[in-house]
């Protein structure tokens, strides 16, 4: 599949999850709604997946319990910064007090 010039491997990133989470294919299909053998060309990577459309990774990345921003995030390799970022907790901090004059 390509998305913005890249080539995704997004039946690879799905496999990978399913296993991970250890979900059967069978479970995972019908969970997303679809079919077992067409979640198993769209793992494969297969022609008859070639077109999967928006509607069905919508689907199989809630069947995942993952976003599907994310889920293309993981198959172009890229990593969102916002899930990586680390912010510091400087303590108990009130914003919406005002100086206090002495």
């Amino acid at each position: 599949m390509s998305y913005g010039g890249k080539m995704i491997k997004l039946g690879k990133i799905i496999r990978q999850l399913r296993e991970t989470k250890g979900i059967s294919q069978t479970r995972l299909a019908h969970k997303a709604g679809l079919s077992p053998q067409y979640l198993n060309c769209i793992e494969m990577e297969n022609d008859n997946a070639d077109n999967i459309g928006l509607h069905t990774i919508e689907k199989i990345a809630g069947a995942l319990e993952i976003d599907t921003f994310e889920l293309f995030a993981r198959a172009s390799g890229e990593v969102r910064r916002e899930r990586r970022a680390t912010i510091p907790i400087l303590g108990s901090v009130n914003l919406l007090s005002k100086d206090k004059k002495p």
